[in-house]
């Protein structure tokens, strides 16, 4: 049986295409507090690693929500636990869309 190279790295970069600074998913995050409560819950972070072109955005909420919700309230507060949702974001490489923050 042979093996599945897989690669870590977004094939993406030969594309001339550049991931996403951690301001940018900052900002991405930040939009989709649809009902500007200042905390994202589970369906407006699902919604964002969707537009950000996640292929398994469910997969990426939980991850997201286990890094970010210190709490356990069930929602990731912009103010308090933003800074840990970034930095699991940061570290999946998505790849900057200008459209990517809008809901």
């Amino acid at each position: 049986m042979g093996r599945l190279a897989f690669s870590p790295i977004s094939k993406s970069k030969d594309k001339g295409e550049v991931p996403c600074t951690e301001a940018q998913l900052t900002a991405i995050f930040k939009d989709h507090d649809t009902n500007g409560d200042g905390k994202l819950s589970w369906s407006e972070l699902d919604l964002a690693f969707k537009n950000l072109g996640s292929r398994w955005p469910w997969f990426r909420t939980e991850g997201g929500f286990r890094h970010a919700d210190e709490d356990g309230n069930g929602f990731i507060d912009i103010e308090t636990e933003l800074k840990l949702l970034v930095a699991y974001a940061y570290k999946r490489n998505y790849i900057y869309k200008p459209t990517a923050g809008k809901v």
